[in-house]
Protein backbone atom coordinates (compact mmCIF):
# COMPACT_ATOMS: atom_id res chain seq x y z
CA UNK A 1 0.00 0.00 0.00
CA UNK A 2 1.05 3.42 -0.44
CA UNK A 3 -0.66 7.16 0.50
CA UNK A 4 -1.06 10.29 -0.64
CA UNK A 5 -2.84 13.34 0.38
CA UNK A 6 -6.56 11.92 0.07
CA UNK A 7 -6.26 9.32 -1.77
CA UNK A 8 -4.63 5.24 -0.87
CA UNK A 9 -2.80 2.76 -3.91
CA UNK A 10 -3.59 -0.61 -2.53
CA UNK A 11 -2.01 -3.42 -4.67
CA UNK A 12 -4.15 -6.75 -4.25
CA UNK A 13 -2.78 -10.29 -5.28
CA UNK A 14 -6.21 -11.35 -4.68
CA UNK A 15 -8.42 -12.84 -8.36
CA UNK A 16 -5.24 -11.42 -10.01
CA UNK A 17 -6.60 -8.01 -9.69
CA UNK A 18 -3.88 -5.58 -9.88
CA UNK A 19 -4.33 -1.81 -8.17
CA UNK A 20 -6.89 -0.48 -6.10
CA UNK A 21 -7.55 3.78 -5.61
CA UNK A 22 -9.57 4.62 -2.33
CA UNK A 23 -10.47 7.95 -1.61
CA UNK A 24 -9.27 8.52 2.24
CA UNK A 25 -10.52 11.98 2.63
CA UNK A 26 -13.12 10.53 4.93
CA UNK A 27 -10.79 8.17 7.02
CA UNK A 28 -13.97 6.72 8.81
CA UNK A 29 -15.66 5.89 5.35
CA UNK A 30 -12.66 4.64 2.46
CA UNK A 31 -14.13 4.79 -0.92
CA UNK A 32 -12.77 2.21 -3.78
CA UNK A 33 -12.48 5.21 -6.70
CA UNK A 34 -10.92 3.35 -9.35
CA UNK A 35 -9.18 0.18 -9.97
CA UNK A 36 -6.92 -1.26 -13.04
CA UNK A 37 -5.48 -4.37 -14.11
CA UNK A 38 -2.26 -4.78 -15.62
CA UNK A 39 -2.67 -7.45 -17.80
CA UNK A 40 -4.05 -9.89 -15.72
CA UNK A 41 -0.90 -10.29 -12.81
CA UNK A 42 -0.19 -10.59 -9.68
CA UNK A 43 0.83 -6.33 -8.75
CA UNK A 44 3.17 -5.81 -6.28
CA UNK A 45 3.97 -2.21 -4.14
CA UNK A 46 2.76 0.77 -5.88
CA UNK A 47 4.64 4.04 -5.78
CA UNK A 48 3.40 7.68 -5.85
CA UNK A 49 5.62 10.12 -5.60
CA UNK A 50 4.84 13.89 -3.87
CA UNK A 51 4.21 15.08 -8.17
CA UNK A 52 1.29 12.79 -7.79
CA UNK A 53 0.42 12.75 -11.70
CA UNK A 54 1.56 9.85 -12.10
CA UNK A 55 2.81 6.79 -10.38
CA UNK A 56 5.04 3.24 -10.63
CA UNK A 57 4.01 -0.15 -10.08
CA UNK A 58 5.83 -3.25 -9.82
CA UNK A 59 4.27 -5.85 -11.84
CA UNK A 60 5.36 -9.41 -10.81
CA UNK A 61 5.72 -10.72 -14.73
CA UNK A 62 5.00 -7.39 -16.48
CA UNK A 63 7.71 -5.36 -15.30
CA UNK A 64 7.66 -1.50 -14.69
CA UNK A 65 4.39 0.17 -14.86
CA UNK A 66 3.83 3.80 -15.06
CA UNK A 67 0.42 4.52 -13.84
CA UNK A 68 -1.04 8.28 -15.50
CA UNK A 69 -2.62 9.74 -12.04
CA UNK A 70 -3.44 13.07 -13.60
CA UNK A 71 -7.04 11.60 -12.80
CA UNK A 72 -6.97 9.59 -9.49
CA UNK A 73 -10.98 9.10 -10.39
CA UNK A 74 -9.75 7.14 -13.36
CA UNK A 75 -6.18 5.57 -13.58
CA UNK A 76 -4.55 4.24 -16.85
CA UNK A 77 -1.42 2.83 -17.53
CA UNK A 78 0.75 4.94 -19.41
CA UNK A 79 3.86 3.06 -20.27
CA UNK A 80 5.25 -0.58 -19.75
CA UNK A 81 8.43 -2.14 -19.56
CA UNK A 82 9.15 -5.03 -21.85
CA UNK A 83 6.50 -8.01 -20.19
CA UNK A 84 8.05 -11.00 -19.74
CA UNK A 85 5.28 -13.19 -18.82
CA UNK A 86 7.26 -16.37 -18.13
CA UNK A 87 8.85 -16.21 -21.79
CA UNK A 88 9.71 -19.84 -22.82
CA UNK A 89 10.63 -19.69 -25.82
CA UNK A 90 12.38 -16.85 -28.58
CA UNK A 91 13.25 -17.30 -32.39
CA UNK A 92 14.59 -14.13 -34.86
CA UNK A 93 13.48 -13.51 -38.16
CA UNK A 94 15.50 -11.30 -39.83
CA UNK A 95 15.65 -7.76 -37.82
CA UNK A 96 12.18 -9.29 -35.61
CA UNK A 97 12.31 -11.42 -32.28
CA UNK A 98 9.51 -13.12 -31.22
CA UNK A 99 9.25 -14.28 -27.95
CA UNK A 100 6.21 -16.75 -26.47
CA UNK A 101 5.03 -15.75 -22.96
CA UNK A 102 3.46 -18.35 -21.58
CA UNK A 103 0.95 -16.09 -19.57
CA UNK A 104 1.14 -13.33 -22.23
CA UNK A 105 0.56 -14.78 -25.76
CA UNK A 106 3.09 -13.96 -28.34
CA UNK A 107 5.46 -10.81 -27.80
CA UNK A 108 7.17 -9.26 -30.95
CA UNK A 109 10.41 -7.12 -30.25
CA UNK A 110 12.92 -4.93 -33.29
CA UNK A 111 16.25 -5.94 -32.23
CA UNK A 112 17.39 -3.53 -35.21
CA UNK A 113 19.92 -2.08 -32.09
CA UNK A 114 20.21 -5.28 -30.05
CA UNK A 115 21.55 -2.74 -26.85
CA UNK A 116 17.51 -1.43 -26.71
CA UNK A 117 14.86 -3.64 -28.05
CA UNK A 118 11.89 -1.86 -29.25
CA UNK A 119 8.54 -3.32 -28.54
CA UNK A 120 6.54 -4.09 -31.49
CA UNK A 121 3.28 -5.66 -30.94
CA UNK A 122 1.62 -8.28 -29.03
CA UNK A 123 -0.80 -11.26 -29.41
CA UNK A 124 -2.39 -11.19 -26.42
CA UNK A 125 -4.30 -14.72 -25.08
CA UNK A 126 -5.51 -12.47 -21.93
CA UNK A 127 -3.47 -14.47 -19.28
CA UNK A 128 -5.86 -17.87 -19.45
CA UNK A 129 -3.87 -19.79 -22.14
CA UNK A 130 -0.16 -20.76 -22.68
CA UNK A 131 2.15 -20.21 -25.30
CA UNK A 132 5.03 -21.95 -25.39
CA UNK A 133 6.74 -22.21 -28.73
CA UNK A 134 7.04 -20.16 -31.44
CA UNK A 135 8.59 -19.87 -34.72
CA UNK A 136 8.38 -16.86 -37.60
CA UNK A 137 9.50 -16.49 -41.24
CA UNK A 138 8.47 -13.23 -43.18
CA UNK A 139 5.02 -11.66 -42.74
CA UNK A 140 3.70 -14.96 -40.28
CA UNK A 141 4.16 -16.60 -37.42
CA UNK A 142 3.23 -19.72 -36.17
CA UNK A 143 2.71 -20.30 -31.88
CA UNK A 144 1.47 -22.87 -29.88
CA UNK A 145 -1.14 -22.39 -27.56
CA UNK A 146 -3.04 -24.34 -25.05
CA UNK A 147 -6.74 -22.75 -23.57
CA UNK A 148 -8.84 -23.07 -21.00
CA UNK A 149 -10.79 -25.11 -22.10
CA UNK A 150 -8.62 -28.03 -22.51
CA UNK A 151 -8.02 -27.15 -26.45
CA UNK A 152 -4.64 -27.15 -28.14
CA UNK A 153 -3.76 -24.98 -30.93
CA UNK A 154 -1.21 -24.48 -33.86
CA UNK A 155 -1.97 -20.58 -34.54
CA UNK A 156 -1.07 -18.95 -37.10
CA UNK A 157 -0.37 -15.10 -37.03
CA UNK A 158 -0.41 -12.48 -40.16
CA UNK A 159 2.49 -10.41 -38.75
CA UNK A 160 2.89 -8.05 -41.42
CA UNK A 161 1.69 -4.94 -39.21
CA UNK A 162 3.81 -6.37 -35.84
CA UNK A 163 1.70 -3.74 -33.77
CA UNK A 164 -1.24 -5.31 -35.05
CA UNK A 165 -1.15 -9.48 -35.45
CA UNK A 166 -3.95 -11.11 -36.57
CA UNK A 167 -4.97 -14.36 -36.41
CA UNK A 168 -5.52 -16.14 -39.54
CA UNK A 169 -5.58 -20.21 -38.91
CA UNK A 170 -5.52 -22.50 -36.45
CA UNK A 171 -5.15 -25.84 -36.07
CA UNK A 172 -6.19 -28.34 -33.13
CA UNK A 173 -3.50 -30.46 -31.54
CA UNK A 174 -3.14 -33.34 -29.34
CA UNK A 175 -1.24 -31.94 -26.81
CA UNK A 176 0.34 -28.28 -26.09
CA UNK A 177 3.12 -27.96 -28.47
CA UNK A 178 6.33 -27.81 -27.14
CA UNK A 179 8.68 -26.96 -30.05
CA UNK A 180 8.67 -26.22 -33.65
CA UNK A 181 11.59 -26.24 -36.22
CA UNK A 182 10.17 -24.35 -39.69
CA UNK A 183 11.95 -25.75 -43.10
CA UNK A 184 10.98 -24.31 -45.88
CA UNK A 185 7.25 -25.19 -45.91
CA UNK A 186 7.24 -27.71 -43.59
CA UNK A 187 6.55 -27.19 -39.70
CA UNK A 188 7.68 -29.83 -37.47
CA UNK A 189 5.75 -30.30 -34.24
CA UNK A 190 6.31 -31.91 -31.32
CA UNK A 191 4.70 -32.34 -27.96
CA UNK A 192 3.96 -35.03 -25.44
CA UNK A 193 2.62 -38.43 -27.14
CA UNK A 194 2.65 -36.79 -30.70
CA UNK A 195 4.96 -35.44 -32.92
CA UNK A 196 3.17 -33.81 -36.03
CA UNK A 197 4.56 -32.11 -39.79
CA UNK A 198 2.63 -29.16 -40.92
CA UNK A 199 2.26 -28.31 -44.82
CA UNK A 200 2.43 -24.42 -43.88
CA UNK A 201 2.78 -23.17 -48.14
CA UNK A 202 -0.07 -21.72 -47.54
CA UNK A 203 0.02 -20.30 -44.24
CA UNK A 204 -3.27 -19.49 -43.76
CA UNK A 205 -4.54 -23.00 -44.80
CA UNK A 206 -2.16 -24.88 -43.15
CA UNK A 207 -2.33 -29.27 -43.28
CA UNK A 208 -1.78 -31.70 -41.13
CA UNK A 209 0.32 -34.10 -43.49
CA UNK A 210 1.85 -36.41 -41.40
CA UNK A 211 2.11 -37.89 -37.64
CA UNK A 212 3.54 -40.23 -35.80
CA UNK A 213 3.49 -41.55 -31.83
CA UNK A 214 6.66 -40.08 -29.64
CA UNK A 215 7.72 -40.75 -25.89
CA UNK A 216 5.33 -39.49 -23.35
CA UNK A 217 7.06 -36.51 -21.49
CA UNK A 218 7.35 -32.54 -21.06
CA UNK A 219 9.42 -29.58 -22.16
CA UNK A 220 10.39 -31.09 -25.21
CA UNK A 221 13.30 -30.10 -27.41
CA UNK A 222 13.35 -30.38 -31.20
CA UNK A 223 16.00 -30.84 -33.51
CA UNK A 224 15.60 -31.03 -37.65
CA UNK A 225 18.57 -31.98 -39.87
CA UNK A 226 18.47 -33.58 -43.65
CA UNK A 227 16.28 -35.99 -43.83
CA UNK A 228 15.86 -36.61 -39.54
CA UNK A 229 14.19 -35.13 -36.66
CA UNK A 230 15.43 -35.74 -33.19
CA UNK A 231 13.01 -35.29 -30.28
CA UNK A 232 13.96 -34.94 -26.95
CA UNK A 233 12.64 -35.75 -23.38
CA UNK A 234 12.49 -38.70 -21.68
CA UNK A 235 14.84 -40.15 -24.06
CA UNK A 236 16.38 -38.83 -27.63
CA UNK A 237 14.13 -40.42 -30.46
CA UNK A 238 15.30 -40.45 -34.10
CA UNK A 239 12.13 -39.98 -36.80
CA UNK A 240 12.78 -40.17 -40.37
CA UNK A 241 10.98 -37.27 -42.13
CA UNK A 242 12.06 -38.48 -45.52
CA UNK A 243 8.00 -38.65 -46.59
CA UNK A 244 6.20 -36.52 -44.39
CA UNK A 245 3.39 -38.19 -44.94
CA UNK A 246 4.60 -40.83 -43.02
CA UNK A 247 7.58 -39.99 -39.94
CA UNK A 248 8.51 -42.99 -39.11
CA UNK A 249 10.68 -43.67 -35.68
CA UNK A 250 14.04 -45.45 -36.54
CA UNK A 251 16.39 -44.86 -33.71
CA UNK A 252 16.29 -43.91 -29.44
CA UNK A 253 18.69 -43.30 -26.90
CA UNK A 254 18.03 -43.44 -23.60
CA UNK A 255 19.18 -39.97 -21.91
CA UNK A 256 16.67 -37.76 -20.95
CA UNK A 257 16.90 -33.53 -21.33
CA UNK A 258 14.50 -31.34 -22.63
CA UNK A 259 17.22 -29.74 -25.68
CA UNK A 260 18.93 -30.81 -28.46
CA UNK A 261 21.73 -29.52 -31.12
CA UNK A 262 22.62 -31.32 -33.96
CA UNK A 263 25.41 -30.34 -36.66
CA UNK A 264 26.87 -33.01 -39.03
CA UNK A 265 26.92 -36.56 -37.34
CA UNK A 266 26.78 -35.13 -33.76
CA UNK A 267 24.22 -34.22 -31.38
CA UNK A 268 24.75 -32.35 -27.72
CA UNK A 269 22.53 -33.01 -25.32
CA UNK A 270 22.41 -31.08 -22.09
CA UNK A 271 21.21 -33.32 -19.71
CA UNK A 272 19.72 -32.56 -16.36
CA UNK A 273 21.50 -32.25 -13.84
CA UNK A 274 24.81 -31.26 -14.87
CA UNK A 275 26.31 -32.29 -17.85
CA UNK A 276 26.32 -31.81 -21.64
CA UNK A 277 26.73 -35.21 -23.57
CA UNK A 278 27.79 -35.35 -27.24
CA UNK A 279 26.68 -38.58 -29.39
CA UNK A 280 27.62 -39.76 -32.91
CA UNK A 281 24.34 -39.70 -34.45
CA UNK A 282 26.58 -41.25 -37.93
CA UNK A 283 24.49 -44.43 -37.70
CA UNK A 284 20.71 -42.83 -36.61
CA UNK A 285 19.07 -46.15 -35.72
CA UNK A 286 21.94 -46.72 -32.74
CA UNK A 287 23.35 -43.50 -31.23
CA UNK A 288 26.42 -43.81 -29.50
CA UNK A 289 27.64 -41.69 -27.10
CA UNK A 290 30.92 -40.50 -27.21
CA UNK A 291 31.66 -37.85 -24.21
CA UNK A 292 30.27 -36.41 -21.22
CA UNK A 293 31.33 -32.80 -20.79
CA UNK A 294 30.45 -31.05 -17.13
CA UNK A 295 28.18 -28.16 -17.50
CA UNK A 296 26.23 -26.18 -15.02
CA UNK A 297 23.01 -27.12 -12.67
CA UNK A 298 19.98 -28.11 -14.16
CA UNK A 299 20.67 -27.75 -18.32
CA UNK A 300 17.33 -26.42 -20.16
CA UNK A 301 18.85 -25.85 -23.82
CA UNK A 302 21.82 -25.56 -26.25
CA UNK A 303 22.48 -23.60 -29.16
CA UNK A 304 25.09 -24.26 -31.93
CA UNK A 305 27.31 -20.93 -32.96
CA UNK A 306 30.23 -20.96 -35.52
CA UNK A 307 32.97 -21.96 -33.33
CA UNK A 308 31.05 -22.07 -29.62
CA UNK A 309 28.32 -24.00 -28.11
CA UNK A 310 25.70 -21.81 -25.47
CA UNK A 311 24.23 -24.20 -22.46
CA UNK A 312 21.19 -22.57 -20.73
CA UNK A 313 21.68 -23.56 -17.00
CA UNK A 314 19.65 -22.57 -14.18
CA UNK A 315 22.28 -20.31 -13.45
CA UNK A 316 22.40 -18.63 -17.32
CA UNK A 317 24.50 -19.33 -20.11
CA UNK A 318 27.72 -21.26 -20.75
CA UNK A 319 29.91 -20.95 -22.50
CA UNK A 320 32.06 -24.16 -25.00
CA UNK A 321 34.70 -23.88 -27.66
CA UNK A 322 34.32 -26.24 -30.22
CA UNK A 323 37.98 -27.01 -31.89
CA UNK A 324 37.20 -30.46 -31.03
CA UNK A 325 33.60 -31.09 -31.78
CA UNK A 326 33.60 -34.29 -29.40
CA UNK A 327 35.25 -32.71 -26.76
CA UNK A 328 33.52 -28.96 -25.85
CA UNK A 329 36.09 -27.22 -24.05
CA UNK A 330 34.13 -24.89 -21.54
CA UNK A 331 35.34 -21.19 -21.92
CA UNK A 332 32.99 -19.04 -19.68
CA UNK A 333 29.56 -19.05 -17.22
CA UNK A 334 27.41 -15.84 -17.42
CA UNK A 335 25.01 -15.70 -14.58
CA UNK A 336 21.46 -14.23 -15.91
CA UNK A 337 18.60 -12.96 -13.71
CA UNK A 338 16.49 -16.27 -14.43
CA UNK A 339 18.21 -19.32 -15.93
CA UNK A 340 17.08 -19.66 -19.66
CA UNK A 341 14.65 -22.09 -20.77
CA UNK A 342 15.20 -21.60 -24.67
CA UNK A 343 18.43 -19.98 -26.27
CA UNK A 344 19.15 -19.68 -30.17
CA UNK A 345 21.82 -18.39 -32.50
CA UNK A 346 21.43 -15.72 -35.32
CA UNK A 347 24.82 -14.12 -36.20
CA UNK A 348 26.26 -12.77 -34.43
CA UNK A 349 24.28 -12.97 -31.15
CA UNK A 350 23.08 -15.09 -28.60
CA UNK A 351 19.08 -14.83 -27.71
CA UNK A 352 17.62 -16.09 -24.53
CA UNK A 353 14.25 -16.88 -23.30
CA UNK A 354 14.51 -16.32 -19.04
CA UNK A 355 11.29 -17.18 -18.22
CA UNK A 356 9.93 -14.24 -15.69
CA UNK A 357 13.35 -12.30 -16.57
CA UNK A 358 12.27 -11.93 -20.65
CA UNK A 359 14.52 -11.79 -23.05
CA UNK A 360 18.50 -11.69 -22.93
CA UNK A 361 20.94 -10.74 -26.20
CA UNK A 362 24.76 -11.93 -25.69
CA UNK A 363 27.70 -11.05 -27.43
CA UNK A 364 30.41 -13.64 -27.82
CA UNK A 365 32.27 -10.10 -25.96
CA UNK A 366 29.22 -10.84 -23.31
CA UNK A 367 29.73 -14.10 -22.88
CA UNK A 368 33.65 -13.12 -21.41
CA UNK A 369 35.14 -15.42 -24.76
CA UNK A 370 37.83 -13.87 -26.13
CA UNK A 371 39.24 -14.98 -29.08
CA UNK A 372 42.17 -16.91 -28.83
CA UNK A 373 44.70 -19.71 -31.21
CA UNK A 374 43.23 -22.84 -30.96
CA UNK A 375 45.05 -25.30 -29.10
CA UNK A 376 47.01 -28.23 -30.32
CA UNK A 377 43.78 -30.64 -30.90
CA UNK A 378 44.55 -34.43 -29.62
CA UNK A 379 42.63 -35.73 -32.35
CA UNK A 380 42.46 -34.27 -36.18
CA UNK A 381 39.00 -33.92 -37.87
CA UNK A 382 38.05 -35.52 -40.85
CA UNK A 383 37.54 -33.52 -44.17
CA UNK A 384 35.64 -34.27 -47.82
CA UNK A 385 36.62 -32.91 -50.75
CA UNK A 386 35.16 -32.18 -52.54
CA UNK A 387 31.46 -31.84 -50.95
CA UNK A 388 28.86 -32.17 -52.20
CA UNK A 389 30.57 -34.97 -54.59
CA UNK A 390 29.28 -37.02 -57.76
CA UNK A 391 31.78 -39.56 -58.21
CA UNK A 392 35.45 -39.61 -55.98
CA UNK A 393 36.18 -37.57 -52.86
CA UNK A 394 39.03 -37.47 -50.48
CA UNK A 395 39.00 -38.34 -47.20
CA UNK A 396 42.22 -36.46 -45.58
CA UNK A 397 44.49 -36.34 -42.94
CA UNK A 398 45.23 -39.92 -43.77
CA UNK A 399 43.72 -41.90 -40.76
CA UNK A 400 43.03 -45.56 -41.56
CA UNK A 401 42.67 -48.35 -44.20
CA UNK A 402 40.07 -49.12 -46.55
CA UNK A 403 38.52 -51.61 -43.49
CA UNK A 404 38.52 -48.22 -41.13
CA UNK A 405 35.70 -46.36 -43.30
CA UNK A 406 31.95 -47.19 -42.71
CA UNK A 407 29.60 -45.48 -44.92
CA UNK A 408 25.66 -45.22 -43.81
CA UNK A 409 22.75 -43.36 -45.40
CA UNK A 410 20.29 -41.30 -42.82
CA UNK A 411 18.18 -44.59 -42.18
CA UNK A 412 21.75 -46.05 -40.95
CA UNK A 413 22.12 -48.90 -43.36
CA UNK A 414 25.76 -49.42 -44.80
CA UNK A 415 25.99 -47.97 -48.13
CA UNK A 416 27.41 -50.82 -50.78
CA UNK A 417 29.65 -50.35 -53.18
CA UNK A 418 31.69 -47.88 -51.97
CA UNK A 419 35.68 -48.76 -52.94
CA UNK A 420 38.31 -47.06 -51.04
CA UNK A 421 42.18 -46.59 -51.34
CA UNK A 422 44.93 -44.91 -49.89
CA UNK A 423 46.93 -42.70 -50.98
CA UNK A 424 49.34 -39.87 -49.70
CA UNK A 425 46.92 -37.26 -49.32
CA UNK A 426 44.37 -39.48 -47.52
CA UNK A 427 41.55 -42.00 -48.85
CA UNK A 428 39.85 -42.02 -52.11
CA UNK A 429 36.50 -43.49 -51.95
CA UNK A 430 34.52 -43.99 -55.12
CA UNK A 431 30.57 -42.98 -54.20
CA UNK A 432 29.68 -43.04 -58.38
CA UNK A 433 27.10 -46.18 -58.01
CA UNK A 434 25.53 -44.15 -54.64
CA UNK A 435 22.14 -42.99 -55.06
CA UNK A 436 21.88 -39.11 -54.33
CA UNK A 437 20.96 -38.59 -50.94
CA UNK A 438 22.89 -37.23 -47.57
CA UNK A 439 25.21 -39.61 -46.03
CA UNK A 440 27.99 -40.01 -43.00
CA UNK A 441 31.48 -40.92 -43.62
CA UNK A 442 32.84 -42.85 -40.00
CA UNK A 443 36.46 -43.73 -39.90
CA UNK A 444 37.99 -46.24 -37.55
CA UNK A 445 41.52 -47.07 -36.10
CA UNK A 446 42.46 -47.98 -32.81
CA UNK A 447 41.39 -44.82 -31.43
CA UNK A 448 38.27 -43.42 -32.75
CA UNK A 449 39.32 -40.15 -35.02
CA UNK A 450 35.86 -39.01 -36.08
CA UNK A 451 32.88 -38.77 -38.69
CA UNK A 452 31.93 -36.27 -41.41
CA UNK A 453 28.75 -35.46 -43.60
CA UNK A 454 28.45 -36.04 -47.41
CA UNK A 455 26.11 -35.03 -50.01
CA UNK A 456 25.47 -37.45 -52.62
CA UNK A 457 24.44 -35.45 -56.01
Amino acid sequence: MYANDSFAFVSCIRDHVGLFVFDVSDPSSPTVRDSIDPEGNVAWTPYVPSVKSFGYLADDYGGLITLDLHDPYSISQAWAGYQAHIASDVVVDGQCVYVANQCAGLQILDVSDPREPISLGRFDTLGSKQTRTATARDSFAFSGMSGITGRRFLRVLNVLAPADPTLVAQESCYNPPEDYVLRDSLLYAVEANQFQIFNVARPREPERVGSCNSQDGVYFGLAVEDTLAYLISGVVQVIDVADPANPTMIGTATVGGHGIAVRDSYAYIPYPYDTLFVYSIANPTQLRRLSGIPAGVWPWDVALGESLLVVATADGLEAFSMEDPVYPRSRAVLATPFGPRRVVYSPPYFYAAMWEAGLGIYSVESLGVEDEAAPPAERRQVAVSPNPVRGRCRLSPTVAGPDGVELRDVTGRVAPAVVARETEQGLSLDLSKLAPGVYFVEVKTDRRIGSVKLVKQ
